[in-house]
């Protein structure tokens, strides 16, 4: 559990980012019994549901410019187990059977926490492989899907070299257990495809400084770079994890996806590739656009949601 003076640094960190965007929230902590442990969730805006769900190392609150244009919407923003300032799910050891029950019980736990019986799901990365696995296994409780990026595990998916870096055997110790600063995690955010936002100043300050907290006063690095361990030993893709595209081919669920066409952990023909098997889906691709690529154009992803679930 994050420290309290830790926690107070980085909840002021998030407090000026949501300020800086004007979005008001209320949090709610949700207890997952069946993981023996709780998640932070925040709620912006009212009206029809939207739950989002973040890619790792990341916290919910990743979204908020992008929510920011969404304020005719209820928007959920969950905290994964492990990030961010929700809790550890319970100790057993990571396997494709754990992994499916961390995402069946955190999304139908705050889906019944919130008496909601059908939502709008918006996954990013390892979020849009926890949506996508979710909505195949509990379709009658998902209304629309919508992916901003490349999902993680997807058949075709790269690994970036700072990830293959978290598997090595020293920095997989000692990264998590370095101080983040402003100028790395513009870095990282480059390595991952927004050099373009980067270099034009489209991120805010605010999104920065929140981040840079998040790395160094929550345990969201630590945790997740065991769970990215697991996912790509060695670099390369765990097979027992990979989400083929003839499983995804199965979901009759309006689907959304949202590319950047600078993402380096696939091109915009694995999207394609992907989405043209599908019965009931949308592809649209944005230029100078990383793996985040709401980071880069929030109004126009917010536009492109707002259409899509209404």
């Amino acid at each position: 559990m994050v420290k309290s003076k830790k926690r107070q640094k980085y909840k002021a960190a998030e407090d000026a980012l949501f300020d800086y965007y004007g979005v008001k929230r209320v949090e709610h902590r949700i207890p997952i019994y069946p993981l023996k442990c709780s998640v932070r969730v925040q709620i912006a805006g009212e009206g029809e549901p939207i739950v989002f769900i973040h890619g790792g190392p990341n916290a919910g609150s990743t979204w908020a410019e992008l929510v920011s244009y969404l304020k005719e919407y209820q928007c959920i923003l969950i905290d994964r187990p492990g990030c961010g300032l929700s809790e550890v799910p319970n100790g057993r050891k990571l396997s494709r059977v754990v992994l499916l029950d961390w995402i069946l019980s955190t999304i139908d736990g705050v889906l019944e926490h919130f008496q909601l019986e059908r939502v709008n799901l918006v996954g990013s990365s390892f979020g849009g492989y926890w949506v996508l696995q979710y909505a195949l296994r509990r379709p009658e409780r998902v209304q629309r899907i919508i992916l901003e990026g490349c999902p993680a595990m997807v058949e075709g998916m790269k690994v970036p070299d700072f990830m293959k870096a978290l598997n090595r055997p020293v920095l997989r110790w000692l990264i998590p257990r370095l101080p983040t600063s402003r100028s790395y995690s513009r870095k990282i955010l480059q390595e991952i495809g927004h050099t373009y936002a980067v270099e034009h100043g489209k991120l805010a300050d605010a999104f920065i400084g929140w981040y840079v907290h998040l790395m160094n006063d929550t345990d969201t690095m630590k945790n997740d770079s065991r769970v990215i361990h697991e996912l790509v030993p060695g670099g390369s893709l765990n097979p027992q994890y990979v989400l083929p595209d003839s499983e995804i081919r199965k979901l009759t669920t309006p689907t959304l996806w949202l590319w950047g066409e600078d993402d380096p952990f696939s091109g915009v023909d694995v999207g394609n590739r992907i989405h043209s098997g599908m019965v009931a889906s949308e592809f649209v691709s944005f230029k100078n656009s990383g793996h985040l690529p709401w980071l880069d154009k929030p109004q126009s992803h917010a536009e492109h949601i707002a259409a899509f679930v209404t």
